[in-house]
């Protein structure tokens, strides 16, 4: 579509616990040599890192593990980013519907 736009989207199927869906599904607008991003997409919301080679997830993953539909802004220097998120989550009070959780990921 345009140079600054780029998407992906990433399958799941887990044998006796899901269907196949669609896990991750993002479009991000950013210039390509650029430090600002914004994307919006449907993601685990980064709460936190849980990197491992293990074959099963960490009971630290499995717990704090949140994928919403979100809308994320930031940007990436030398090696440091920082992004603010918000998301419609899943605590609403009343029939509101509206975005009231927020985000910082700082790395």
């Amino acid at each position: 579509m345009h140079d600054w736009v780029s998407t992906e989207i990433t399958l799941l199927h887990e044998e006796d616990d899901t269907n196949l869906e669609v896990n991750v599904a993002t479009v991000t607008i950013a210039q390509l040599d650029g430090p600002f991003f914004m994307t919006g997409r449907q993601f685990y919301l980064p709460f936190g890192v849980y990197e491992t080679n293990m074959i099963s997830d960490p009971l630290t993953l499995e717990v704090a593990e949140t994928r919403e539909t979100a809308l994320q802004v930031g940007a990436e220097t030398n090696g440091f980013s920082g992004s603010v998120f918000g998301f419609n989550g899943t605590n609403k009070e009343g029939t509101d519907n509206r975005i009231d959780n927020y985000g910082l990921a700082v790395g």
